[in-house]
This record gives structure tokens, sequence and C-alpha cells, in this order.
């Protein structure tokens, strides 16, 4: 299903930010914040969902990323700003965020810069701060190589990056991989595996040095206090992921001052089972 609309927000300093609405227009704000890499046709399958929550779901193309243009050594907050203005172009003034795995620092960021317009964070599956003694305890071998190799080796990253995500052949395996703890049915499976490879190849539509700088990001220190945020947060986890292990929910929410983690069983893809769930409590 294609979007309500899609537009483009010009910023003060003459970039493009690239977004698309889904949902019903009159409803409650909320803002998506995509993994790493991510595009802003990351979503779920069920377009409808959002209309039948009664959301103005917006996604947006994070800077480098599909239409969106790139901003050099770009920060957390850096997006912060980004947010305010594309949120005064569309004419929102308080709004919601629901963050995605490498979405989780961007969306803290937003939380900890814009204050009261948060109004609540969801995270599902997300990265916490990896500058910390034992951060890549439990992550799979190619999730620490990413983390090890992106600072050091930054362009061939990048082509080893934009080479291994950007067929349909990754997407359809990574959905294999979170199918088996979604209960998911050969069918479910398929679209799935479409949605993913058709928001892959946009994401990387400028090839894969937005993904290997955020990389770098998460890895470093964030720039801003996680007490600083004052939105309620809810944290959703699977209790198997390996890709974001759960003691990086745990420490996030330890740091933060008001927030809630949900274990359930599953590894990383947990949104693909639970995300109306989430969303429905991030909106009660």
């Amino acid at each position: 299903m294609a979007p309500l609309r899609e537009g483009t927000v010009r910023l003060g300093d003459g970039r493009t930010l690239a977004y698309a609405e889904w949902g019903d227009p009159r409803g409650t704000p909320v803002l998506h914040f995509h993994g790493i890499p991510g595009s802003r046709l990351e979503r779920h399958t069920d377009d409808r969902m959002y209309a039948r929550l009664g959301l103005r779901y917006v996604t947006i193309d994070r800077p480098g990323y599909g239409r969106s243009d790139p901003l050099a050594g770009r920060s957390f907050l850096d997006w912060a700003s980004d947010v305010s203005s594309l949120v005064a172009d569309l004419g929102i003034d308080r709004f919601r965020l629901f963050a995605v795995s490498g979405g989780a620092p961007f969306a803290l960021a937003v939380g900890s810069a814009l204050g009261a317009r948060v109004e609540g964070i969801t995270i599902v599956s997300g990265v916490g701060p990896s500058d910390r003694p034992g951060a890549f305890r439990g992550m799979d071998l190619t999730e620490r190589a990413n983390y090890w190799a992106a600072p050091r080796f930054p362009r061939t990253t990048a082509m080893i990056t934009h080479a291994f995500l950007g067929g349909a052949a990754h997407a359809s395996d990574l959905v294999a991989r979170a199918a088996s703890h979604a209960g998911m049915t050969v069918a479910a499976r398929a679209v799935e595996a479409r949605a993913l490879s058709e928001q892959l190849r946009e994401a990387l539509r400028q090839g894969a040095r937005a993904t290997v700088w955020e990389n770098v990001l998460c890895a470093q220190p964030w720039g801003f206090s996680l007490a600083s945020v004052a939105s309620p947060v809810q944290l959703w986890h699977g209790e198997r992921d390996h890709v974001c292990p759960l003691h990086h929910a745990e420490y996030v929410a330890s740091a933060l001052p008001h927030a809630t983690l949900t274990l359930r069983r599953g590894g990383h893809f947990l949104v693909l089972r639970y995300a109306e769930e989430a969303l429905r409590a991030l909106i009660a």
C-alpha cells in the first residue's frame, strides 16, 4: 500500500529531509525512527494498522539514507534539530516516538533535547551505549566486527555493507531467521521479505556511508545523558536477541528516569510480532 503522502522538508542549512505519512492524517502523531540501516519505507506490512489505531504515523529518512541529504560528522543531537524542523513543517506540536534497533539513541536524543513535546517513547530491540565495558558481550560476531571496523576502515566497511545488505536474498535470510520466533506462516515470510528488501534498497540508495557512520556513533559517547530524558520510555526486548543483547535494554532502563522494560520470547526481530501491541501501549 502506498503512503498517504510523501514529501521533503528543506532544513535551515539547505539540506533536504524526506518523509512519508501513513494511517489517519488527523490521528495521534507518532514518528518512526528506523534501524541501522533503514529508510522511510520501514514500517509494519499491514499499513492499515496505523489507521485502525488512530495514528498519524510519520516515517523519516535520516541523513544519508533514502532521499535525505547526508550530513558529514552528524551527531545524535543533530537529529533532534532535524526532527524539530520537520514537525514544525508538518504542523505537529506534541508527538510520540517509536524506534527500532539502531533508532534507539536517536529517539532518546530527541527526548533529551525536545523535552515535554515528546509525550512518550517506545523502543523495540534497541541498542544501548556501546562505549561501556562489556557492551559487546553476547553480541553476534558480525555485529561486533561492524563496530570494530567502522571507525578504522570506513570506506571498505561501507562497500562490504552495501554489497551484503543490498540483495533480496539477504532480506529473505533475515526474515527466515526471525520467523522461527515470530510464528510466521510461509506466506507472511514472503510478504515481510519483499517489504524488507524494498526498504533496504531505499536505505542504500546513496550507498552505506550513513550506516557506517551510525555504527561509529553508537560505539562512542552519545553526547547526552540518559538521565536527561524526561519522557516515559517503554522498552521492548527479546530474551534471545544477539544483535542488541538484552543487557543493552537493561542498562538503558536503569539509567532513564521513567522507563519500563517488557521482555518477550524471541530474538532481534521482535517488532515483526509485537508492533501493534507496543504501539497500543505507547498511545494508551
